[in-house]
Protein backbone atom coordinates (compact mmCIF):
# COMPACT_ATOMS: atom_id res chain seq x y z
CA UNK A 1 0.00 0.00 0.00
CA UNK A 2 1.45 3.47 -0.66
CA UNK A 3 2.17 5.84 2.49
CA UNK A 4 3.22 9.24 1.15
CA UNK A 5 6.06 10.60 3.47
CA UNK A 6 4.15 12.93 6.39
CA UNK A 7 6.89 14.74 7.53
CA UNK A 8 6.91 16.49 4.45
CA UNK A 9 3.22 16.80 4.33
CA UNK A 10 1.98 20.41 3.37
CA UNK A 11 -1.48 19.32 5.79
CA UNK A 12 0.88 18.70 8.75
CA UNK A 13 2.91 21.79 8.11
CA UNK A 14 -1.09 23.36 8.02
CA UNK A 15 -2.28 21.66 11.35
CA UNK A 16 0.83 22.91 12.96
CA UNK A 17 0.12 26.81 12.22
CA UNK A 18 -3.69 25.59 12.75
CA UNK A 19 -3.09 25.21 16.01
CA UNK A 20 -0.64 27.48 16.93
CA UNK A 21 -3.27 30.06 16.47
CA UNK A 22 -4.80 28.26 19.69
CA UNK A 23 -3.92 29.52 23.48
CA UNK A 24 -1.35 27.20 25.29
CA UNK A 25 -1.75 24.85 27.16
CA UNK A 26 -1.34 26.76 30.46
CA UNK A 27 -5.01 28.50 29.44
CA UNK A 28 -7.08 26.05 31.42
CA UNK A 29 -10.41 27.96 31.35
CA UNK A 30 -10.23 28.18 27.05
CA UNK A 31 -9.25 24.20 26.74
CA UNK A 32 -12.21 23.33 29.45
CA UNK A 33 -14.47 25.27 27.14
CA UNK A 34 -13.77 23.49 24.22
CA UNK A 35 -13.72 20.18 25.35
CA UNK A 36 -17.55 21.03 26.66
CA UNK A 37 -18.58 23.01 23.20
CA UNK A 38 -16.52 20.26 22.27
CA UNK A 39 -18.68 17.37 23.81
CA UNK A 40 -22.15 19.56 23.68
CA UNK A 41 -23.35 22.88 22.46
CA UNK A 42 -24.59 24.94 24.78
CA UNK A 43 -24.00 27.82 26.84
CA UNK A 44 -20.59 28.24 28.63
CA UNK A 45 -19.92 27.69 32.39
CA UNK A 46 -19.13 30.98 33.95
CA UNK A 47 -17.57 29.13 36.52
CA UNK A 48 -13.97 29.99 37.41
CA UNK A 49 -11.66 27.40 35.88
CA UNK A 50 -9.18 26.28 37.81
CA UNK A 51 -7.81 22.68 37.05
CA UNK A 52 -8.77 20.61 33.59
CA UNK A 53 -12.13 18.80 33.06
CA UNK A 54 -12.26 15.01 33.10
CA UNK A 55 -9.03 14.93 35.17
CA UNK A 56 -7.02 16.22 32.47
CA UNK A 57 -8.30 13.75 29.55
CA UNK A 58 -8.99 16.10 26.95
CA UNK A 59 -5.43 18.03 27.75
CA UNK A 60 -3.50 14.83 27.80
CA UNK A 61 -4.90 13.93 24.61
CA UNK A 62 -3.94 17.03 23.04
CA UNK A 63 -0.41 17.07 24.26
CA UNK A 64 0.79 13.85 23.07
CA UNK A 65 -1.15 14.48 20.14
CA UNK A 66 0.90 17.67 19.29
CA UNK A 67 4.25 16.24 20.44
CA UNK A 68 3.83 13.37 17.92
CA UNK A 69 2.73 16.26 15.56
CA UNK A 70 6.34 17.55 16.08
CA UNK A 71 7.93 14.96 16.19
CA UNK A 72 10.95 14.19 13.70
CA UNK A 73 10.21 12.37 11.82
CA UNK A 74 6.95 12.56 12.09
CA UNK A 75 4.61 9.48 12.29
CA UNK A 76 1.18 10.19 10.27
CA UNK A 77 -0.49 7.19 11.70
CA UNK A 78 -0.23 8.48 15.12
CA UNK A 79 -1.37 12.02 13.95
CA UNK A 80 -4.09 10.56 12.06
CA UNK A 81 -5.24 9.04 15.93
CA UNK A 82 -4.93 12.68 17.07
CA UNK A 83 -6.79 14.05 14.34
CA UNK A 84 -9.77 11.97 15.37
CA UNK A 85 -9.51 13.56 18.82
CA UNK A 86 -9.39 17.41 16.79
CA UNK A 87 -12.78 16.09 15.10
CA UNK A 88 -14.39 14.80 18.58
CA UNK A 89 -14.01 18.42 19.11
CA UNK A 90 -13.89 21.02 16.84
CA UNK A 91 -15.96 19.57 14.31
CA UNK A 92 -19.53 19.85 13.22
CA UNK A 93 -22.24 23.00 13.34
CA UNK A 94 -21.14 24.84 16.62
CA UNK A 95 -21.72 28.08 16.72
CA UNK A 96 -21.60 28.53 20.50
CA UNK A 97 -17.78 27.00 19.98
CA UNK A 98 -17.31 29.40 17.04
CA UNK A 99 -18.31 32.46 18.75
CA UNK A 100 -15.97 31.43 21.81
CA UNK A 101 -12.72 30.82 19.48
CA UNK A 102 -13.56 34.51 18.21
CA UNK A 103 -12.61 35.81 21.02
CA UNK A 104 -9.68 33.53 22.13
CA UNK A 105 -7.78 32.91 18.79
CA UNK A 106 -4.55 34.50 17.94
CA UNK A 107 -5.99 36.21 14.71
CA UNK A 108 -5.26 40.09 15.24
CA UNK A 109 -8.02 42.05 14.28
CA UNK A 110 -9.96 40.00 12.28
CA UNK A 111 -12.47 38.02 13.98
CA UNK A 112 -15.96 37.86 12.95
CA UNK A 113 -16.28 34.80 11.34
CA UNK A 114 -12.61 33.44 12.80
CA UNK A 115 -14.09 30.95 14.59
CA UNK A 116 -15.74 29.18 12.13
CA UNK A 117 -13.24 29.68 9.49
CA UNK A 118 -10.95 28.60 12.24
CA UNK A 119 -12.75 24.98 13.16
CA UNK A 120 -13.76 24.44 9.48
CA UNK A 121 -9.97 24.36 8.71
CA UNK A 122 -9.06 22.44 10.96
CA UNK A 123 -11.25 19.54 10.96
CA UNK A 124 -10.47 19.25 6.93
CA UNK A 125 -7.21 19.27 7.70
CA UNK A 126 -7.68 16.67 10.09
CA UNK A 127 -9.81 14.38 7.67
CA UNK A 128 -7.32 14.67 5.12
CA UNK A 129 -4.71 13.45 7.51
CA UNK A 130 -6.91 10.63 8.84
CA UNK A 131 -8.00 9.40 5.09
CA UNK A 132 -4.29 9.61 4.03
CA UNK A 133 -2.37 7.94 7.07
CA UNK A 134 -4.91 5.86 9.48
CA UNK A 135 -3.74 2.50 9.36
CA UNK A 136 -6.97 1.26 11.14
CA UNK A 137 -8.98 0.65 8.12
CA UNK A 138 -8.95 -2.40 5.66
CA UNK A 139 -7.18 -1.48 2.01
CA UNK A 140 -9.42 -0.71 -1.04
CA UNK A 141 -7.61 -4.05 -2.11
CA UNK A 142 -8.48 -6.23 0.93
CA UNK A 143 -12.12 -5.25 0.48
CA UNK A 144 -12.08 -5.53 -3.54
CA UNK A 145 -8.97 -8.16 -4.20
CA UNK A 146 -8.44 -9.27 -7.52
CA UNK A 147 -10.78 -11.50 -9.49
CA UNK A 148 -10.17 -14.84 -10.29
CA UNK A 149 -10.51 -14.42 -14.14
CA UNK A 150 -7.51 -10.83 -14.03
CA UNK A 151 -4.96 -13.72 -11.64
Amino acid sequence: MYQPNFTDDPDRHRLISLLAMLPDREDIEFWNNVGRNGARVGPLGVEEDIKPDLDGYMMGKFEIGIARLLQEPADGSAVAYFCHYLLKYFDGDRPTLWRYLNERLDTGSFADQAGERFARDLCDTAWRIIVRYDNSRRTLEDKWPTPSFMA
